[in-house]
C-alpha cells in the first residue's frame, strides 16, 4: 500500500506547482456552492456549516493520506438520500457515530488489502444504483426550486406496511398535493440559475459555472427584494437558517451512552460501501485521464481517515468527488498540493465569506444539485446499456427500481441476486486464460504483430472472468507492441467484461500498444462496437 503523496514528486518543478496551485484555487471556487447545497439538503438539522467543514477537512485527508494524487475529497450528492434518512432515524449523533464506524471499515479494508475486490461490482449494477440515486436526488431539489411547501411528516399511506410503498412515491404525493403553493419567482431564479450553468459549461469546461450562476441569480434576487420586502417569495439561505455563523458545531460526545450501536451497523456498511465504490470510480476515471495508476487500498485508507476525521469535528460523510477531481485534472492539477490548497482556500472562504452567504436564494441551490443529480443519474449512458443484451438490462433495471423504489442497499442486493442467479452458469465455470507471449503472427488486419502476446480466454467473458482476463492483458502490455485477443471459445459476453475490455483498449492505445480482437462472432462484436462509440 502506497500512499500518493510519497509517489507524486518525481521531477516535480515549480511550474508543476504553480499549476497545482492554481488548480486548487478553482476547485475550491466550485466545491464551495456544491458543498454549501450538500449541507443544508443533507437532511433536518444538517447546516451549510457542515458541508463546507467536510470539503476542508476530506480535501486535505484524502490529499495526505489517500492513494490517488489528484483525488479532491468532499461531499457527495449520492450521499444526501441516505443521510437524509438516517438522520430522521437515527439522529445527528447516530449519523457521525455510524461515519465513524463506516471509516474504521474502510481503513480496514485497506490494510487487508480488500479494495481491489471493488473491481469485481458488475457494471450494470454500478450504473443502476448510480442513476437511480440521481433521481432521487433529483426529485429532492422539486421543492426547493419550484418553491413549492410540503406538508410535514406527510404520510400517503398511514398504517400500510412501509415495503409496499416507498419514500419515494410519498414524496411525489406531497408535491403533487401541494403543486397550488409553487411560488413563480422562485422557479424562474431556479431556471435562471440551470441556463447559466448550461450555457456556461458548453462554453468552456474550465469555467466555475456554478459560482458564476449564483452570483448572477442573487444578484437578480436582490434586485427584486428592491419591488418586493420578501423579493416576491424567493426564499434565501438568510431566510431559512438567519443565524449562520462561520463555527464548527462539534458533536456533544457526552451523549455517546444514548446511542443504540446495534442501528448504527447497517448505516455504517452502507456508508462504507458508497463511499468506497465512489471514491474508487472517481480515481479510476482520474487514471484514465491521467495514464497514472491509483492504490486502491491506499484510497481506502486514505478515505476512511478522512471519515473519522470529518465526523469528530461534525462533518458528514465524505467521498472521492468525481467532478471535482476531474476539474482538477483538467486544470493542470499533478499532485496531492492541489487538493490541499482547495482545503486551504475552502478554509479561508468560509470565514470571509460566511456573511454574504444568507443572500444566495435556496433556489440557486436547489439548482446546483439538478445538474449534480443529471450528472450523476448518466440518463444516455443507462439508456444505451440497457439495449445490450437482455441479462444486463434485467440487471440493470431491477437495480435502478429497487434503489428508487427503496434504497441503494435493496438495490446493490438485489442486482448482486438476480446477477447470480441469471449467470450461474458461467460464473461457476472454470476461468483460464491462455497466453503465448512473443508470438510473430501474420495477416492479422493487414499490420506488422511481430512480437505480439495471444491471449485465448477458455470460457463466456462475465465480470469476474472480464476481469481476470484485463489483468493478463494488463501484464502481458509491458513485454510487447500488440495484443492478439482470440475470443474463438467465447460465445457471449456482459456489459461488465466489455466495458472492461473497451476502457482497455483506450488506455493502451495511449501507450502505442494495440489490441487486435480476432474470431470474435456477431453478438460479441456488436456489443464491443456498441460500447466503443459511449
Amino acid at each position: 500500500m502506497k500512499l500518493s503523496i510519497f509517489n507524486s514528486f518525481q521531477g516535480y518543478k515549480f511550474p508543476d506547482f504553480l499549476r497545482d496551485i492554481m488548480s486548487g484555487v478553482l476547485v475550491a471556487i466550485i466545491a464551495l456552492p456544491l458543498s454549501i447545497a450538500i449541507g443544508i439538503q443533507s437532511g433536518e438539522g444538517a447546516t451549510l456549516q457542515q458541508g463546507l467543514i467536510t470539503a476542508i477537512i476530506a480535501g486535505f485527508m484524502v490529499s495526505i493520506f489517500g492513494g490517488c494524487r489528484v483525488q479532491i475529497g468532499g461531499p457527495s450528492g449520492a450521499f444526501i438520500t441516505i443521510t437524509v434518512g438516517y438522520i430522521a432515524s437515527i439522529g445527528m449523533l447516530g449519523l457521525h457515530a455510524a461515519t465513524i464506524m463506516a471509516g474504521i471499515i474502510m481503513i480496514l479494508l485497506g490494510l487487508f488489502r480488500i479494495g481491489a475486490l471493488v473491481k469485481y461490482m458488475p457494471y450494470p449494477i454500478v450504473i443502476g444504483f448510480t442513476t437511480g440515486l440521481g433521481i432521487t436526488l433529483l426529485l429532492g431539489q422539486i421543492a426547493d426550486v419550484t418553491g413549492i411547501v410540503t406538508t410535514p411528516n406527510f404520510d400517503l399511506f398511514s398504517g400500510t406496511p412501509s415495503i409496499i410503498f416507498s419514500d419515494f412515491v410519498n414524496k411525489l404525493a406531497n408535491l403533487g398535493t401541494n403543486i397550488s403553493t409553487l411560488n413563480i419567482a422562485t422557479l424562474c431564479i431556479g431556471l435562471l440559475t440551470i441556463a447559466v450553468m448550461v450555457i456556461l459549461s458548453r462554453i468552456s469546461k474550465k469555467i466555475p459555472s456554478a459560482f458564476i450562476a449564483i452570483i448572477i441569480a442573487t444578484c437578480v434576487t436582490l434586485i427584486l427584494g428592491i419591488f418586493s420586502e420578501t423579493s416576491f417569495g424567493v426564499a434565501t439561505i438568510g431566510t431559512a437558517y438567519p443565524n449562520i455563523k462561520p463555527e464548527i458545531s462539534i458533536p456533544n460526545w457526552g451523549n455517546i451512552s444514548s446511542i443504540n450501536f446495534a442501528k448504527l451497523i447497517i448505516p455504517a456498511f452502507v456508508i462504507a460501501f458508497l463511499a468506497s465504490m465512489e471514491s474508487l470510480l472517481s480515481a479510476t476515471v482520474s487514471d484514465n485521464l491521467t495514464s497514472s495508476k491509483h492504490d486502491s487500498n491506499a484510497e481506502l485508507f486514505g478515505q476512511g481517515i478522512s471519515n473519522i476525521t470529518c465526523s469528530f469535528c461534525g462533518g458528514l460523510p465524505a467521498t472521492g468527488a468525481i467532478a471535482r477531481t476531474a476539474t482538477n485534472i483538467q486544470n493542470g492539477g499533478t499532485t496531492p498540493i492541489a487538493g490541499i490548497t482547495h482545503s486551504i482556500v475552502l478554509l479561508l472562504m468560509f470565514f470571509v465569506l460566511m456573511p454574504l452567504l444568507k443572500f444566495i436564494p435556496m433556489a440557486c441551490l436547489g439548482a446546483v444539485l439538478v445538474m449534480v443529480s443529471i450528472q450523476m443519474a448518466k440518463f444516455r449512458l443507462y439508456f444505451s446499456l440497457a439495449t445490450f443484451n437482455k441479462r444486463d438490462t434485467i440487471i440493470l433495471i431491477a437495480t435502478l427500481v429497487l434503489t428508487v423504489y427503496k434504497d441503494l442497499i435493496y438495490g446493490v442486493l438485489g442486482g448482486l441476486l438476480i446477477t447470480i442467479l441469471i449467470m450461474s452458469t458461467d460464473l461457476f465455470r472454470k476461468h483460464d486464460i491462455e497466453t503465448l507471449e512473443g508470438m510473430q503472427v501474420a495477416d492479422v488486419s493487414d499490420q506488422d504483430t511481430t512480437n505480439s502476446t495471444i491471449v485465448t480466454p477458455n470460457t463466456n467473458l462475465t465480470f469476474i472472468s472480464g476481469t481476470k482476463l484485463v489483468e493478463s492483458i494488463e501484464k502481458s502490455s509491458k513485454t510487447c507492441s500488440h495484443i492478439i485477443l482470440d475470443l474463438c471459445k467465447v460465445k457471449t459476453v456482459d456489459v461488465s467484461s466489455v466495458e472492461k475490455i473497451t476502457k482497455l483498449e483506450r488506455n493502451l492505445l495511449k501507450n502505442d500498444i494495440k489490441i487486435i480482437i480476432i474470431n470474435h462472432n456477431d453478438s460479441v462484436k456488436l456489443q464491443l462496437d456498441k460500447m466503443r462509440r459511449l
